[in-house]
């Protein structure tokens, strides 16, 4: 598996994509990353956005399978930036006739590094609410799995922590390749909640 951390801004941006922040165009970038982690899901690649500044965007790029022999680029969201550059007209904010982005960052990180970029996003709504499915993937990495198992030993679980697993349940209820388990389980909270009503 490798984790990672990008950041890409508009290479000669035009007179437009100067005024506006990455942050402003957020619609755009949610469409496009979802496009990409349900085209890849099956490759097990996902990109998560991290972080939405004025002028750089940050990703990370999650890969469960590489070949060891794999030589790992920017090339890995070619299909990202192109649905940006095509379906979303993107075109219109570079300059360049060829190349849209220039990469600042292209970084593989650890899983403490991964872990800041998970706690960082779940902390704000506004990245997390919309790519919740993808985000909470990462608890299942085997690695991050385990990080999170013993650190989850050391403290048990408040009333906050039940409601937002509840909400969590219920708003991907229906997304992702688990959404007959979490069915499963949001019967058998109803029916141990059903004696108090």
């Amino acid at each position: 598996m490798e984790l990672i951390k990008i950041a890409l801004k508009i290479k000669s941006p035009s007179e437009e994509a100067q005024e506006f922040g990455f942050g402003a165009k957020a619609d755009d970038i949610m469409e496009a990353v979802n496009d990409f982690n349900e085209k890849y899901r099956d490759w097990s690649k996902r990109i998560i956005i991290v972080n939405l500044a004025k002028k750089s965007m940050h990703l990370l790029l999650i890969m469960e399978k590489v070949n060891i022999a794999q030589n790992i680029s920017v090339r890995e969201i070619r299909y990202f930036i192109s649905y940006l550059r095509n379906k979303k007209n993107w075109k219109a904010y570079t300059r360049e006739l060829n190349k849209m982005f220039e990469t600042v960052e292209f970084t593989k990180v650890n899983v403490d590094e991964a872990m800041t970029f998970y706690q960082k996003v779940k902390n704000n709504p506004s990245l997390y609410e919309p790519q919740i499915e993808d985000v909470d993937f990462m608890t299942e990495l085997p690695s991050i799995k385990g990080r999170l198992h013993s650190e989850a030993t050391a403290t048990e679980m408040d009333d906050e922590d039940i409601i937002t697993v509840i909400e969590y349940l219920l708003k991907t209820k229906d997304k992702g390749g688990r959404a007959e388990s979490k069915q499963a389980d949001i019967n058998e909270i109803k029916m141990i909640l059903n004696k108090w009503l």
